[in-house]
C-alpha cells in the first residue's frame, strides 16, 4: 500500500512543476551548493563517507545543469557554462575531492556566483524579456 504525500511534499512537487526554467535552474543550483556545504563540513570532521554523498549529489546536480543545456536557444550564455559544469564535475571526481577542501570550495563558489547571476535575471524580470 501506497502512502499518500504529505501536504509539503505536495506543495513542492506541485511548486516544482509549475516553476518558470529560470526558477528551477535557481532551485538546482541552491540544491548543488547546499550539497557542497555539507560535504566540506563532513571533510572538517572527518566523515568522508558523508563527504563522498553530498559530493556525489552535488555531482548529480551538476550534470543535470549540463544536460539541461540548449545550446541552440541558450546561445553565447549556454557556450559559456557549458566549460563552467564540465569544470565543476572535474573538481568533484574521485575521492580526493574531500581531500582537498579548496576543490569543494571552488566549486562551491563558482555555483554561489552563477546562482546569483541568474537571481539578478530572476529579480529584474528579464526571465519574460521584460528588462
Amino acid at each position: 500500500m501506497t502512502r499518500p504525500a504529505s501536504p509539503a511534499a505536495t506543495y513542492q512537487r506541485d511548486e516544482v512543476l509549475t516553476d518558470s526554467p529560470l526558477r528551477l535552474v535557481i532551485r538546482v543550483f541552491a540544491a548543488a551548493i547546499r550539497a557542497l556545504q555539507r560535504a566540506r563540513q563532513h571533510a572538517e570532521g572527518g566523515d568522508l563517507v558523508r563527504c563522498r554523498a553530498q559530493t556525489s549529489r552535488a555531482r548529480g546536480l551538476v550534470a543535470e545543469l549540463l544536460g539541461a543545456l540548449d545550446k541552440d536557444q541558450g546561445g553565447e550564455i549556454a557556450a559559456r557554462l557549458e566549460p563552467l559544469y564540465v569544470f565543476i564535475l572535474t573538481q568533484l571526481l574521485g575521492r580526493k575531492a574531500c581531500h582537498d577542501p579548496r576543490a569543494l570550495a571552488g566549486a562551491e563558489e563558482i555555483l554561489t556566483t552563477l546562482k546569483e547571476g541568474f537571481d539578478a535575471i530572476l529579480q529584474s524580470g528579464s526571465e519574460h524579456g521584460d528588462a
